[in-house]
């Protein structure tokens, strides 16, 4: 408990104070200087102790420790650490992957080994896997079709639920815990399932799961906690008496599936699957847990049953999900990088080659290459893929460079059997694997008469991409009177008061423009393109005028400026939005 606690005070100090008045480089230097003297104090320990042995001076030796224990043991640590890696991957997704919020599940984690191996326990394992059967079966109701969609209520609930689950693991370990003798490899095995957790979900996950199954079948496992602990397991003749209560949430379950997002039949489901467990759970029948993982399997929001016959690929590596998928109602195509939409593109044949979602030609992105109207050779940079959509703004003698991180994104980009912006709008282009920033410093200098910056992973900007060095050699490969387009749209992150910072540091002037989205065409009823956040920056005073002749939405940006961010000092709070 103490020791826990100690790694929970660094790691709330870390976003709130060290990384807010620090940077890298003098973080480094004062862990290195801490680090040396915990080995010098390691090395006294050692002198101190000499040769004596510690453990002949423990009376309580105890029995025996059997591979059956070390398995147990093993398995309790397992599903914590693969549910921590599973619920941060879901709460950065849509947020930003950023020690600010990846710190919160890791800091439950430790709070829940505080108090499952404090002198006083405040909650027993029977209490924390009643409240955690009852919160994971109206999560996995609740989010059948993903009702709240990505916003802190989802990620609170979430929260708690593993919360729960990781308390009901780790109280149950407390509870295995053996002899003061074998005290040393309890904990040895403690940190051997935390490991082998951590590389489930690393390596094993991705490669054989195309969506995060993991997290539910995490949640199914954190179900076993009370029968790991006392060894005792569900009887034929139990599942038999309550085989009528087993079924008939599952018929609940599956009914939910097709219940759209009706969000008073998916409560009435709730209720009913939950009356059904808390029966199960009155009669501490053991079958209940079975029961619970069948709601997790069916109707978890990992994946929706009921949209796979309009999805066309779902692939997963280490940048996430990509999914691909037409809509029921609409003649319509959707890439999708986690729950962030990254292109579209409309069926129909007079549609399929005009820019959507963010794209649309009379939105931001419209005016900005309006702008490139001179005659003659352009190049473009673009950071970031996504569907290939500005392929399309296409002009005689206009080359484009597509720098893009992830191998899926390039494949379902050039496979013309999902998206045809590459293939049909006629631009030559080039698609360049690897990280942006790294890949575009190996491009000539004053080489590109446009840089767009959309290099997004799902909804957040990687931070290296808008500091200081970046926006250096960004303009060292603009041409004299080229300029920069960075598409701000962010449900999380508000970037324009940096970037007005940026504009300042370098000599140049900085318009923002918000667009809200309009129906794309007569022709595509229903479809509309998505509001968008655009800045322009630039050393050229003529695409200024230009700018703000032909198109009064864009503004100069109002309002103070956050501090500047360099390779050694971001800090990500300051641009949440309020």
């Amino acid at each position: 408990a103490a020791s826990n606690f100690g790694s929970l005070a660094a790691l709330i100090a870390y976003p709130l104070l060290i990384e807010v008045f620090l940077g890298t480089r003098m973080q480094a230097g004062i862990w290195t200087w801490l680090y040396g003297g915990l080995i010098a104090m390691l090395i006294l320990c050692a002198a101190l102790t000499g040769k004596k042995r510690i453990v002949e001076t423990i009376n309580a030796t105890g029995p025996a420790v059997t591979n059956g224990q070390r398995l147990v043991w093993t398995a309790l640590a397992f599903i914590p650490s693969s549910l921590l890696l599973s619920v941060t991957t879901y709460i950065t997704t849509d947020i930003a992957s950023a020690p600010l919020f990846w710190i919160i599940p890791l800091t439950l984690y430790l709070i829940t080994f505080i108090m499952a191996f404090a002198r006083r326990q405040m909650i027993g394992l029977s209490t924390a896997y009643l409240f955690f059967c009852a919160l994971m079966t109206i999560v996995a109701m609740l989010f059948v079709k993903g009702i709240f969609g990505a916003s802190l209520y989802p990620m609170a609930i979430h929260l708690a639920l593993f919360f729960l689950a990781a308390l009901c693991a780790h109280t149950a370990l407390s509870q295995r815990k053996p002899a003061a003798s074998h005290l040393t490899e309890f904990y040895l095995y403690i940190s051997l399932g935390g490991v082998l957790g951590g590389m489930f979900n690393t390596f094993i996950a991705p490669a054989i799961f195309p969506v995060p199954f993991e997290y539910p079948l995490g949640l199914a496992a954190a179900l076993l906690t009370p029968f790991l602990a006392t060894g005792i397991w569900p009887q034929a003749a139990e599942l038999k008496k309550n085989a009528l209560i087993l079924l008939s949430i599952a018929a609940v379950s599956v009914a939910a599936i097709f219940l759209g997002n009706n969000l008073a039949l998916i409560m009435l489901s709730c209720v009913l699957v939950l009356a059904g467990l808390m029966i199960l759970l009155d009669r501490e029948a053991k079958t209940a847990f079975i029961a619970a993982i069948c709601v997790i399997f069916l109707t978890h929001p990992s994946y929706d049953w009921s949209a796979f016959r309009h999805t066309l690929l779902v692939e997963r590596n280490f940048f996430g999900v990509s999914r691909v998928a037409d809509s029921a109602d609409k003649p319509l195509r959707t890439y999708l990088h986690g729950t962030t939409i990254h292109g579209a593109q409309a069926l129909t044949e007079q549609d399929r080659l005009t820019p959507l979602t963010y794209y649309a030609p009379h939105g931001p992105a419209g005016d900005a290459f309006a702008l490139l109207s001179a005659p003659g050779p352009q190049k473009i940079a673009v950071l970031g893929l996504g569907a290939g959509s500005v392929a399309c703004y296409a002009k005689e003698g206009r080359f484009f460079d597509f720098y893009e991180i992830d191998p899926i994104v390039i494949r379902v980009a050039e496979d013309p059997k999902l998206f045809t912006y590459l293939s049909d709008c006629g631009s030559p282009y080039r698609n360049i694997l690897g990280d942006g920033r790294l890949k575009i410093a190996e491009a000539p200098d004053r080489g590109y008469d446009m840089i767009f910056l959309d290099a997004f992973s799902s909804d957040s900007i990687p931070v290296h991409i808008v500091t200081r060095e970046a926006f250096t050699l960004y303009f060292s490969k603009l041409k004299d009177d080229g300029f920069l387009l960075i598409n701000i749209s962010n449900r999380h992150l508000d970037l324009a008061p940096l970037l007005a910072r940026m504009a300042q540091e370098f000599g140049a002037e900085i318009r923002y423009a918000y667009f809200k989205g309009e129906p794309v065409s007569d022709t595509l009823p229903g479809v509309k393109s998505l509001d968008a956040r655009y800045v322009i920056i630039t050393r050229n005073p003529d695409i200024i005028a230009r700018l703000t002749r032909g198109h009064p939405r864009w503004q100069e940006l109002q309002g103070k400026t956050a501090r500047l961010w360099t390779d050694d000092y971001a800090n990500i709070i300051s641009l949440f939005k309020k």
